[in-house]
């Protein structure tokens, strides 16, 4: 048996392509939420899915109501 590993790289953060990982793996693990403090990330409010908050309050507010 010979261990395979498997990635994604959906490339979708142009403007910091080292916050990259971090979308695919949000999207690879079928993640609800992407919580960040990383504006980066605000091209992400574009698409459906991942939802991305950019702060944890935030996240916490919208995960009571």
């Amino acid at each position: 048996m010979k261990p395979v590993h498997i990635h994604y790289q959906f490339n979708l953060i142009y403007s910091d392509p080292d916050d990259t990982k971090f979308v695919d793996c949000t999207i690879a693990s079928n993640a609800d939420y992407l919580v960040s403090n990383d504006k980066h990330l605000n091209i992400l409010k574009k698409i459906p899915f991942p939802k991305i908050i950019l702060y944890l309050k935030s996240f916490l507010l919208f995960e009571h109501k």
